[in-house]
């Protein structure tokens, strides 16, 4: 304790005595840090080897996982249980009207090319506005969660407005089982509750939705 109250330094300490205190700490490290030192640890990480996609999605994953654990461990939760996605309810598009039948046949076709993945990656559904992308989407989504025996699925979006919307969507193919997560999902105090937390909140990290934050 005595080591730890002579190198607490106050707010107003000066550089000279911070400075000489890490030297003290890392005898190995250049201090005080130059501009020139500053560039070349920058230009040291800049050179660095680039990284490719998959590594970057496993680093984010990893970090992920490390903070939901650091989580789950200050609020004593030692096991937790997930339930299986749940079954796609489809809607089916009007088939009377010409809207309807093109809809469904574009369903159909980007359906039955999903169904041909064969691997998880990066994949894109471009279509036109009216589409029914949303649906497809979702529809998609639990085929694949399926086939690749994936215990959640993970929808973002950029916009709290188009969250809602998408969430009321998903709802009625999903049921109960859809978790909406965004900074306008838990009014009236819910998140100040700490029984609330403990008790509910890692079932909802693990339902089938989980909404990212706007940034």
């Amino acid at each position: 304790m005595d080591d730890l109250e002579e190198d607490w330094l106050p707010d107003g300490a000066a550089e000279d005595k911070i400075n000489n205190r890490l030297c003290r700490f890392l005898p190995e490290w250049p201090l005080p840090l130059t501009k020139g030192k500053w560039k070349e640890l920058d230009n040291l990480l800049s050179d660095g080897p680039d990284v490719s996609i998959d590594e970057w999605l496993k680093l984010r994953l990893l970090y992920s996982v490390l903070i939901a654990a650091d989580r789950m461990e200050a609020l004593g939760i030692r096991d937790f249980s997930s339930a299986a996605v749940p079954a796609f309810m489809p809607l089916s598009f009007k088939a009377q009207t010409a809207l309807g039948q093109w809809r469904e046949k574009t369903r159909q076709i980007c359906i039955k090319q999903a169904e041909k993945i064969e691997k998880p990656g990066v994949y894109t559904l471009t279509l036109p506005t009216g589409a029914g992308k949303t649906l497809l989407g979702l529809e998609i989504a639990r085929t694949w969660a399926d086939k690749f025996k994936y215990r959640a699925i993970i929808y973002a979006l950029p916009f709290i407005s188009v969250v809602e919307q998408n969430a009321a969507v998903a709802k009625k193919v999903f049921g109960a089982a859809v978790q909406e997560d965004h900074s306008l999902a838990y009014a009236g105090g819910q998140e100040d509750d700490f029984g609330n937390v403990k008790d509910a909140f890692w079932q909802r990290m693990l339902s089938l939705f989980r909404y990212w934050r706007e940034r």
